[in-house]
């Protein structure tokens, strides 16, 4: 790094020279939000996009019907599951729309949400799910009049399927996890955090890692055994969280564990400060908050910080006591703390994420107006609505900040629409509807939230989040110059080249 003459000392015999003329030059972007797992899970059975119609989702899934192998098809993402799928008022959001589609199968599919599922009778069936069987702590089995499971499950709910369907092969989640985190270096990608990791998870980042094989940089949050519901899948996530510093490796790292403590937009699922509109309902903590306040507290006294997804107010004031209590408790002892997502900050919260040090995560890919944002308002009101992803506050209170995409929640990880949109809080190249103007916030602290901040929060910001002697030679080449382009067409960018530790690991045109 340097001007001409100072690089020029450097240039040997054997030193191979690239002149970019001109193009713009920038350090690796930071997701600090996603789920590879799920993507693995979704690519290796079905994935369908949301934005499709009923007919050609209904079509997919028959498609893969055809050649599944297995007894039991588990993907995503069908669009929320209101009463109905969607918006679309024809299509029940009922086991029995699954069981005409692919009645050979047991079909599990995810909601766009990634907080509720919709079973059709052979996966509720084999799952053992019956008008007896009781919601589990933290989840909600829908069911008919006459108490008959709907074929929806909510929150931990979905852990009847999941931990009863037979688990991938740990050679497919290599796979297509290194295919995934492949795909996020064509969009400059080059460190991530995995926000909700399995055993499962860790035991296929683990094999890549060995094999120096990761294709990315990967942080990963640690799925606290509070998420499971069988008595297997929790001693599993008890081994795995208790072994984390086992998973140390050349470009793997385990910093957190990983607690949900509410929902997602529909069905009244976010726990809030003040009711739902025209209700004295609050909404239900997907965990015992007594539980979380405590192993928030025992994981920090062990020098393991944790991510706290927080949609609702309610949520955050929770994560928030959580960390307050830990530092109480323990000391700060360098121990970091992340609320995910931190969608709905309640006013009088705004001055404790700097005061406790906790970082803010946000979901810029779910803003833009869409159907879940319509839901939201009509549950919250627009007084609350506006409180959403508080960027500018918080920047503004000097909290460190980090942004990432939930893909496979969010069906396309590029992060330059996110980019575009925390500048514009607009449509991406701009819209008459907006969301939360005045929590626009600028480009350069935009830009930093997509690299030094993903790196303060995956611990690596001495190495990686900017261009400088003594870092990693993480950086990509862009098809335009972001500061002088039209903000409205940031969209649009496109990654030439993507470099990770000096070596060309995307290039647009070739194979990577």
């Amino acid at each position: 790094m340097g001007s001409n003459e100072e690089i020029s000392r450097w240039i040997g015999e054997t030193t191979t020279t690239v002149d970019l003329r001109g193009q713009f030059v920038m350090p690796g972007l930071h997701d600090a939000h996603l789920h590879t797992q799920m993507v693995a899970e979704f690519e290796a059975n079905l994935s369908v996009d949301p934005e499709q119609s009923w007919e050609e989702i209904a079509a997919a899934i028959q498609a893969r019907a055809a050649t599944a192998t297995s007894d039991w098809i588990l993907g995503g993402n069908l669009p929320w599951l209101t009463e109905v799928i969607g918006a679309r008022d024809d299509v029940p959001a009922h086991f029995s729309t699954l069981d005409r589609i692919a009645p050979d199968h047991a079909v599990s599919l995810w909601d766009v949400g990634g907080h509720a599922m919709l079973a059709n009778s052979k996966a509720l069936a084999l799952a053992g799910i019956t008008a007896e069987t009781p919601d589990p702590a933290g989840g909600t089995i829908e069911r008919d009049e006459t108490g008959e499971p709907t074929g929806v499950l909510r929150e931990l709910a979905t852990n009847l399927i999941l931990e009863n369907a037979p688990p991938l092969p740990q050679s497919v989640y290599e796979e297509q996890m290194a295919k995934a985190l492949t795909h996020l270096l064509s969009l400059g990608i080059t460190s991530v955090q995995e926000a909700w990791a399995y055993p499962q998870t860790m035991r296929a980042l683990k094999a890549l890692d060995e094999a120096g094989e990761l294709p990315t940089r990967v942080s990963a949050a640690i799925a606290h055994p509070e998420e499971f519901t069988t008595a297997p899948a929790k001693s599993a996530a008890v081994a795995t969280l208790n072994a984390y510093q086992t998973f140390e490796g050349d470009r793997l790292k385990a910093r957190y564990a990983k607690f949900v403590l509410d929902g997602s937009a529909g069905g009244q699922t976010l726990v809030l400060v003040e009711p739902y509109l025209g209700t004295d309902f609050y909404g239900h903590f997907r965990n015992d908050p007594e539980a979380v306040m405590s192993e928030v507290s025992r994981m920090h006294g062990l020098g393991v910080g944790s991510m706290l997804h927080a949609v609702g107010d309610g949520a955050v004031r929770l994560a928030l006591d959580a960390v307050e209590q830990a530092i109480a408790t323990h000391g700060e002892k360098g121990v970091r703390h992340i609320i995910a997502h931190t969608v709905f900050v309640n006013p009088q919260d705004l001055p404790r994420f700097s005061e406790l040090g906790v970082i803010a995560e946000f979901s810029p890919y779910f803003w833009f107006p869409n159907e879940g944002q319509e839901i939201l308002r009509s549950e919250l009101g627009r007084k609350r609505l506006s409180w959403a992803f508080p960027a500018r506050s918080l920047l503004d209170a000097g909290v460190p900040t980090a942004a990432g995409s939930d893909w496979p929640v969010v069906f396309d990880p590029n992060p330059f629409p996110a980019i575009e949109t925390l500048v514009t809080r607009e449509y991406p190249g701009g819209s008459e509807d907006h969301f939360g103007k005045p929590h626009a916030i600028t480009l350069p602290e935009v830009l930093h939230t997509f690299t030094l901040g993903g790196a303060y929060l995956m611990h690596q910001e001495n190495e990686t989040g900017s261009l400088e002697p003594g870092k990693r030679a993480d950086f990509i080449v862009l098809d335009q110059n972001l500061f002088e382009s039209d903000v409205y067409n940031i969209h649009q960018t496109r990654v030439l080249r993507t470099v990770l530790d000096g070596e060309v690991v995307y290039q647009h045109g070739e194979d990577s």
